[in-house]
C-alpha cells in the first residue's frame, strides 16, 4: 500500500510540474532588421543535393521504390 501511494503521488507531481512548465508565458522573438539582398540563381553546381536512406531495395514496389521515385523526380 505504501509503494503504490508513493507512485501514484509522484505521477500526480509529475503532472502539476509537466502542466506548469507547459502553460508558462514565453517571451517573443526580435524581428531581423537585416535585409538580405535577393541573389541570382544558384549555379548548376550549386544546385542542392539530397540523400536518402532507405531500408530495402528500390525495386520492392512498395514504400521504397515510391521515395525513390519521388526522389528521382526532384
Amino acid at each position: 500500500m505504501n509503494k503504490q501511494f508513493f507512485s501514484r503521488f509522484m505521477i500526480l507531481v509529475l503532472v502539476i510540474v509537466f502542466m506548469v512548465a507547459g502553460c508558462g508565458k514565453t517571451e517573443p522573438t526580435a524581428a531581423p532588421t537585416e535585409v538580405i539582398p535577393a541573389t541570382e540563381a544558384p549555379a548548376e553546381s550549386d544546385a542542392l543535393k539530397v540523400a536518402m536512406i532507405l531500408s530495402g531495395p528500390i525495386n520492392d514496389d512498395d514504400w521504397n521504390s515510391v521515395g525513390y521515385n519521388g526522389l528521382k523526380s526532384l
